[in-house]
């Protein structure tokens, strides 16, 4: 992603007290440059991991290599996180994510770019014919496995 092609601008999002909406543009399109690089750790800078928890309804984990293990490890839990984001987080009624809090005190307005971004993206399918093929690939391989080992039960 290059300065020229990032999706999001400053005048989409509101500023905070403490942040400003270049702030949350810079966090947004550091996420999509994140995603896109295909979770790459070096890309997960502290300041990016230290707001990243704090959005989404995520709780807190014990630090950042813990919090990218537990979403970023492989592509199973990629998966996962982006049905979590493109599900709205933490914040859901019924089937509808419901952003939580005001823009004005929260990134919630960047919440909302970036689910409708993973959405618009499709990256839930992309990530879960991932998910799928390597499945498939580790299945065959074990049975090919335990037909060597077990060839009388063939």
């Amino acid at each position: 992603m290059s300065i020229a092609t990032v999706p999001f601008s400053p005048s989409q999002f509101t500023p905070t007290q403490w942040d400003t909406a270049e702030d949350k543009a810079r966090f947004a399109n550091h996420a999509v440059r994140f995603i896109e690089s295909g979770f790459n750790p070096n890309l997960f800078h502290s300041w990016f991991y230290r707001r990243l928890s704090n959005c989404f309804g995520h709780i807190a984990h014990y630090n950042q290599a813990g919090f990218y293990g537990e979403w970023f490890a492989d592509d199973a839990r990629r998966l996962e996180w982006l049905r979590y984001v493109a599900a709205g987080g933490a914040y859901t009624i019924g089937d509808q994510p419901v952003p939580v809090g005001d823009p004005a005190c929260t990134y919630a307005d960047v919440e909302v770019a970036l689910m409708n971004w993973v959405l618009q993206a499709c990256l839930t399918s992309q990530y879960g014919r991932r998910v799928s093929q390597a499945t498939e690939c580790w299945e065959r391989a074990e049975l090919a496995r335990l037909k060597t080992k077990y060839p009388e039960a063939t």
